[in-house]
């Protein structure tokens, strides 16, 4: 599984409402989840399935490079399993975590909401030009992808936030409430805390009161771009 251990809550509880038992299912998680998602696993047959992003594992798929032609496998190369239950589509997004300690200090949580201004910025700018985007991820280093490819993900991205009309840093208290009722269901978590004992609001608050007035975390006229992986 793409990702890091906890993430595997909705997939267990899709797994559930399809009928399956998930303690008889062993789920796997890259040793270091910083470095990119590899499916060789998958397609050499270590694994079952793979449960990756959209926007960067589902490329990596496509990608692939068949281990008996040495060709990419395109989108035709696996098969994705439908998520009937729509569990799986419902998880909460983006979370940002911290800990209590570190909200005490006045300087730190200035600190926070700078680099809350930061984030909000660098999405609105991805949002707007997602092939500007591409260059500046792929001329910074911190992607491994690079030109159409990287675009692509970009914008794969960009439809898992935008149109945001809430707000892209919106807390849904019940979705979160109801996701940590889920790693319950599932054996996850020991007890559910309210949303209230999970929930500061400070750094936001300070955050979005400083936010300029030109960053839009609505993004209601975002549409996708048309853009297509290099397979070659």
């Amino acid at each position: 599984m793409q990702g890091r251990p906890g993430d595997e809550a909705p997939l267990l509880a899709a797994l559930t409402a399809a009928g399956v038992e998930p303690s008889g299912v062993g789920i796997t998680f890259p040793e270091d989840p910083s470095i990119p998602f590899d499916p060789t696993g998958l397609f050499d047959g270590s694994f079952g399935a793979a449960a990756v992003t959209s926007y960067d594992g589902a490329a990596r798929l496509q990608e692939f490079y068949d281990l008996e032609s040495g060709i990419p496998l395109g989108p035709d190369g696996s098969v994705a399993l439908e998520d009937e239950s729509g569990v799986i589509a419902a998880a909460p997004g983006m979370g940002i975590w911290v800990m209590r300690s570190t909200l005490e200090n006045e300087d730190h949580r200035i600190a926070l909401a700078l680099t809350l201004i930061a984030i909000a910025d660098g999405l609105a700018s991805c949002r707007d030009d997602a092939v500007e985007c591409g260059v500046v991820l792929g001329d910074s280093g911190i992607a491994d992808r690079y030109g159409d490819g990287l675009v692509w993900s970009v914008n794969a991205f960009n439809a898992t936030l935008w149109p945001a009309p809430d707000g892209a840093f919106a807390i849904d208290e019940q979705a979160l409430t109801d996701a940590v009722a889920q790693a319950v269901a599932v054996g996850l978590a020991a007890s559910a805390p309210s949303a209230d004992d999970l929930i500061d609001r400070r750094v936001l608050d300070l955050a979005l009161a400083n936010l300029p007035a030109n960053v839009d975390l609505v993004g209601s006229s975002w549409t996708p771009i048309e853009v297509q992986l290099p397979l070659e």
